[in-house]
């Protein structure tokens, strides 16, 4: 299985290049030129690369794609993983863009982006600060050279390059640890197995990794371990040494804890006053929409006049009760419909309210609504408009039935009283009093009694006899003058 490679070498001054066409300090911080690797050479971290390492992956076409794409980045220490997460919280902080052989170097050229890392970076290099450029890479080992372990050139895969500080053996010794070929397995568990053996001395760490090798085993077996045994004390030394400085990083990383809170809450203060200055400027920016600073000014001159004005109308909550007031009747008085709508119906009321003085006082109209409005509800209990219509047809014709009774039967007594038919004097009954249909009545046989009379003494005058009567002919002579009389009054 391929193992991860971080590898570092000599600290190089890097030429920073000022504004270009590709460094335009916005997107594009600063260009480094420099030594990235060293072809044919052990890095700090105690590992030989050949030149035929570097050969094969400057050929490689991942490689060049990367580099023409601008698509390998970095950032600074091994720590931050170099994926889609961290480009997007901008902890990558360069993109190498270039990578050659020179001679006996490998010169490579980054560009510094506009990201949080990016200017910590830019920063730290413009200070003049020497950092060391880490190849970030995956491999395996092909025996040894110069007494290190050999890179093999057929397994090894470049992914980038970082930028950290002199780490001594702490960023290396992982990959070391896990790279030393299969023999010095037994000495790692024994170490890891034995905790008290980290706080030993050098010499016993030694005497315990060599008493894990096998005595049986000879130099070609090792493979060069035998010759670097200078190597394993050397191993034993770092260890402790690594011990003291992860101790140290331990409370330096605390320290740097207590200073990302200070700082947190220094940056949460700068950004309460950042948005207080924003909404600062936002008023200004309203204010600037009333004019120039000499409108305004008149504006306040003229508003100060006013302001003594409504002064002398109360104070400010007797003026703000007026005016929700006088708001509230305004929008009674929207509600009722335009200006012109308004006048139009007053002036309607106002003829309306001469017809009511017409009928009298208010005291007097309102006295007369109250009867009307008893009088209404005695009709309400009484029913519905139809069903009173209804109930005074009834009456009505019940009436007019009681009615017609009675003047039958008045009609009846005075038939009686006078001797006469009921039909001679009905239709003279309904146009006189019962007095003046007695007086008629009596006139009526006066004159008949005349009448006879005179008939009488005529007959006794004549010597011819009377032609007979025609009872049965219809004529007015046969008549009585009452009875003419009584028709004709009748007609």
């Amino acid at each position: 299985m391929a193992k991860e490679l971080r590898d570092l070498f000599a600290p190089v001054n890097f030429v920073l290049e000022e504004a270009t066409d590709v460094v335009d300090g916005q997107s594009v911080l600063g260009k480094l030129k420099g030594c990235f690797f060293v072809p044919d050479g052990v890095s700090r971290n105690k590992r030989f690369y050949s030149k035929d390492v570097w050969e094969k992956q400057l050929q490689n076409e991942e490689v060049q794609s990367k580099l023409k794409d601008r698509r390998m980045f970095g950032t600074i220490g091994h720590k931050i993983k170099v994926d889609d997460e961290s480009l997007a919280e901008g902890k990558l902080s360069h993109v190498t863009t270039s990578l050659k052989l020179n001679g006996n170097e490998g010169v490579g050229e980054a560009l510094i982006l506009n990201t949080p890392t990016g200017r910590i970076l830019n920063t730290v290099l413009r200070a003049g600060s020497k950092l060391y450029v880490s190849s970030r890479a995956s491999g395996d080992y092909k025996g040894t050279s110069h007494g290190v372990p050999n890179v093999d050139p057929d397994t090894y895969k470049l992914e980038g390059f970082d930028f950290v500080l002199e780490p001594g053996f702490l960023q290396a010794n992982p990959a070391i640890v896990e790279s030393m070929q299969k023999e010095l397995k037994d000495y790692l568990e024994l170490v890891e197995a034995k905790p008290d053996l980290k706080q030993e001395e050098p010499s016993k760490i030694k005497e315990e990794a060599l008493k894990a090798i096998p005595e049986d085993t000879n130099n070609e077996e090792l493979g060069g371990i035998q010759m670097s045994k200078e190597l394993i004390e050397q191993l034993a030394k770092e260890k402790v040494t690594l011990q003291e400085d992860l101790t140290k990083a331990l409370k330096g990383y605390e320290e740097m804890k207590q200073e990302h809170v200070v700082l947190g809450s220094e940056v949460s203060n700068l950004r309460e006053q950042l948005k207080k200055a924003d909404e600062k400027l936002a008023k200004m920016g309203s204010y600037e929409k009333l004019g120039t600073p000499e409108d305004i000014e008149k504006a306040l001159d003229l508003s100060e006049k006013v302001l003594w004005k409504y002064k002398e109308s109360g104070s400010p909550d007797e003026v703000r009760t007026a005016l929700d007031k006088a708001y509230d009747e305004l929008k009674k008085y929207r509600e009722l419909g335009a200006v012109t709508e308004i006048s139009e119906a007053f002036d309607k009321a106002e003829n309306l309210i001469k017809k009511y003085r017409a009928l009298g006082t208010v005291a007097e109209i309102s006295e007369a609504f109250d009867k009307a409005t008893a009088i209404f509800k005695k009709y309400q209990e009484m029913g519905s408009p139809k069903e009173i219509d209804l109930a005074l047809d009834k009456a009505g014709k019940l009436a007019e039935s009681i009615k017609e009774e009675k003047f039958k039967e008045r009609i009846s007594k005075l038939a009686t009283e006078l001797g006469v038919s009921a039909d001679s004097i009905t239709e003279v009954a309904k146009k006189m009093s019962d007095v003046e249909v007695r007086k008629f009545v009596k006139s009526l046989v006066e004159s008949n009694k005349l009448k006879d009379k005179y008939l009488v003494k005529d007959v006794k005058r004549e010597e011819s006899p009377r032609p007979k009567e025609n009872k049965d002919k219809t004529s007015p002579f046969n008549k009585t003058r009452g009875e003419s009389l009584m028709e004709q009054f009748s007609r």
